[in-house]
């Protein structure tokens, strides 16, 4: 058995460094929508492919070709996420397997809630760059439900679905309330693990999002990447949120997580913001 104080840097094994992995994507309104690859670097090429189209073939006939069609290069980096929980002295002197189980929730909401913020920062800086957003009330007299409708349409001009919602907590109660032209509920909650729907699409939550804003796109095109297994550091000499470890006579432990987020299709995401 693995003693941690004496092991007090490394990988975290596998199955626990699993387990933290799925916690996080699972649990990420961004990465749990997402497509979702192992990388093996900090960078991964990828490629979307632009303006392919299908032809009719006959007998002895040459088959056509998009003289336009190519591959856009894109990459997928991996930033370090990293989160450091403060632990007793004690448990240092736990299992490695014992000490992780203990920490685990706290790793993963935190890993989480920061990688969600720094993805819808991602798509938020997308949005802006094509200009596909709408604020509440463009268009006079229309309800806020055709607000939502209009912003999809962004995306389904240029043949995208609009199959994820993301909001910010604070939007829970306008979801809510949302009906149709003949006062259906839009909105369908759902059991604990599964994303609630809204349109018969998911609709997660992200504290990223800012307020009075809601988020749509094709998330088929949004891609997460996880590098490797977590790496762990005890730290003895340090100061966690206010906290002097040596004074205290306490430790910590420093997680580390490498993770990246990319869009492959620019025009596949838009955002409703609140009126001006």
């Amino acid at each position: 058995m693995s003693i941690l104080r004496t092991n007090a840097e490394g990988l975290v094994p596998v199955e626990l460094s699993a387990d933290v992995i799925q916690g996080v994507i699972k649990g990420s309104s961004v990465a749990a929508t997402s497509t979702v690859k192992e990388m093996t670097t900090n960078e991964m090429k990828l490629s979307a492919l632009e303006n392919v189209e299908a032809f009719k073939v006959g007998e002895s006939k040459a088959i056509g070709t998009a003289e336009d069609a190519e591959f856009r290069p894109i990459t997928l980096k991996a930033d370090k996420y990293a989160v450091i929980v403060p632990v007793s002295n004690e448990l240092l002197n736990e299992s490695i397997a014992d000490v992780f189980a203990e920490i685990q929730t706290q790793a993963v909401e935190k890993i989480q809630r920061k990688f969600d913020t720094d993805a819808v920062a991602n798509i938020n800086n997308v949005i802006t760059s094509t200009g596909q957003s709408i604020n509440v009330g463009d268009t006079a007299g229309q309800s806020l439900w055709a607000d939502i409708s209009d912003t999809m349409a962004l995306i389904e001009a240029h043949g995208y679905d609009a199959n994820t919602f993301l909001a910010n907590n604070s939007y829970k109660n306008t979801v809510r309330k949302l009906k149709d032209d003949n006062g259906n509920a839009l909105y369908s909650p759902k059991d604990s693990g599964t994303a609630d729907e809204l349109n018969g699409s998911p609709i997660a939550y992200n504290f990223g999002v800012q307020n009075d804003t809601l988020i749509t796109g094709d998330f088929r095109y949004s891609v997460v990447g996880v590098q490797g297994q977590l790496e762990y550091k005890v730290l003895t000499e340090a100061t966690v949120g206010g906290i002097n470890l040596a004074e205290q006579d306490m430790s910590a432990i420093r997680l580390i997580l490498p993770m990246g987020h990319v869009l492959t299709k620019d025009d596949a995401f838009a955002s409703l913001k609140p009126q001006e």
